[in-house]
């Protein structure tokens, strides 16, 4: 019998998180009866109850396995950690927030067929707030750009990888990352399977805007050299403009009565360079504290406790 495997992120979901189990459990019994399956719920370091609703779970449900991490640490890592201690033929992760129906898991299977290894969830509608739609629809437009000119202008969301995609991903052993760049920058065969994202019932969303940029620049950083390209071009840019900009003051001092204003210029020209120097440094700092990140070869997540999984003794 095949074997799906079934991620589930969480932190401080402890209103959903039987809610979500309740649901998937009935998607495999009514649309995947021939699939046996694992539901690995993986505790982001939440502050409430979420665990001693997992751990109920686990306790009713052999297949409901859980990882508490020891601290957050953010869900695609979270997701991640997941895939790394399944066990299934194929593996999908599902949010939490139960905006995504459990039946595009379905749907998703079908779509893997030979030679596929990934297929993508798109969002073709999301009953979303509008400065997180924007924030969306601008942070795919530049990932466009910069680093994968190929993904959907949506942006992709849910996927379900199979073996080769899985067993690919695991090698990656990095502290700052982007689940989704990750799984495109290994470029293997992909589909999609369009869906609309329902309205968030219960609780608020995690995902500040604090955290939103930082999964931009992790996504960014860790995919393109082109933001340190840009510094360059900016460089040349703005000493063009520099060299115009004092050509144009010295003809219209020669040509016309006005005195030249050198004090302006002076410090129009010292606050255009020195923030162009501090945006410049803060991209350069992105690139080095990445790089020291790695170098120290610390965990890339700490397991406080495993439940229902053989190879850990509880």
């Amino acid at each position: 019998m095949p074997k799906m495997s079934v991620v589930v992120p969480a932190y401080n979901e402890s209103h959903t998180v039987r809610d979500v189990h309740a649901a998937l459990v009935e998607m495999f019994r009514v649309q995947l009866p021939a699939w046996d399956y694992e539901i690995i719920y993986v505790d982001d370091g939440s502050r409430d109850d979420t665990f001693t609703h997992m751990q109920a779970l686990a306790v009713s449900d052999p297949r409901a396995k859980i990882l508490k991490f020891a601290n957050n640490r953010n869900s695609h890592m979270a997701i991640k950690a997941g895939y790394e201690h399944s066990t299934g033929d194929v593996a999908c992760f599902y949010a939490a927030d139960m905006q995504d129906p459990p039946e595009l898991i379905p749907q998703m299977l079908r779509a893997l067929k030979s030679p596929v290894e990934i297929v993508w969830a798109i969002r073709e509608e999301r009953d979303d707030p509008f400065f997180t739609k924007l924030f969306s629809r601008a942070f795919w437009w530049v990932v466009r750009v910069v680093a994968f000119p190929d993904v959907p202008r949506s942006g992709v969301d849910m996927a379900m990888i199979g073996p080769l995609a899985r067993k690919c991903l695991n090698q990656y052993h990095e502290r700052n990352i982007s689940l989704h760049g990750l799984l495109l920058h290994l470029n293997l065969p992909s589909t999609q399977v369009p869906y609309e994202r329902k309205k968030r019932q219960f609780g608020t969303s995690k995902w500040t805007f604090d955290r939103k940029l930082k999964l931009m620049a992790d996504f960014l950083v860790g995919h393109s050299y082109i933001p340190l390209r840009l510094m360059s071009y900016t460089g040349i840019l703005f000493a063009m403009l520099g060299f115009l900009f004092t050509f144009i003051e010295l003809w219209l001092h020669f040509v016309s009565d006005e005195p030249w204003s050198i004090w302006m210029t002076v410090l129009a020209a010292i606050l255009l360079m020195g923030s162009m120097q501090m945006v410049m440094l803060g991209i350069l700092g992105e690139y080095l504290w990445r790089t020291l990140d790695e170098s120290r070869k610390r965990p890339e997540y700490i397991v406080e406790q495993a439940i229902n999984f053989p190879a850990h003794k509880d």
